[in-house]
């Protein structure tokens, strides 16, 4: 019966972990100096970090931009910059965040999936007239042709 019960903790662990994070995929900025991680969570929602990012000697590698000092220490790889999307159909997400560290301000956002693009929006309005557009490429991370 012990073995039973172990079985069944190893179970909902293992489940547990799973229900965190649904899918992951990978993409390649349109700069294609940065690749973003987009998880959808146990929540529904869509976020999205930086898991890689080509710097120069100049470049900092610190959020140096965020408008909250506290804030200006956090590395740039492993930093959120994609929030809080919900599915609004089946490949197009609205009502998150994006986080733009180059300038350290947040924009409404929508995302579409074509296949392997993705086209985000980040505006000052809701409605996204006020903005502009991005197209992230999908790719297997690391791969190595993709980040040349």
């Amino acid at each position: 019966m012990r073995g039973l019960y172990i079985s069944f903790a190893v179970l909902l662990l293992a489940a547990g972990g799973y229900a965190e994070e649904k899918t992951t995929s990978y993409w390649l900025t349109e700069e294609r100096d940065a690749v973003v991680a987009l998880t959808e969570g146990e929540d529904g929602l869509l976020s999205g970090r930086i898991v890689w990012l080509e710097q120069g000697e100049d470049e900092p590698d610190k959020d140096i931009h965020n408008p909250d000092p506290k804030l200006r220490d956090r590395d740039l790889v492993g930093l959120e910059i994609v929030s809080g999307f919900k599915r609004a159909s089946k490949n197009k997400w609205k009502g998150g965040e994006v986080y733009d560290p180059e300038s350290g301000k947040t924009y409404y956002g929508k995302l579409e999936f074509e296949g392997d693009t993705l086209k985000l929006r980040g505006s000052l309005d809701k409605w996204g007239l006020l903005g502009r557009s991005a197209t992230w490429t999908r790719t297997e991370f690391p791969r190595k042709k993709d980040l040349e």
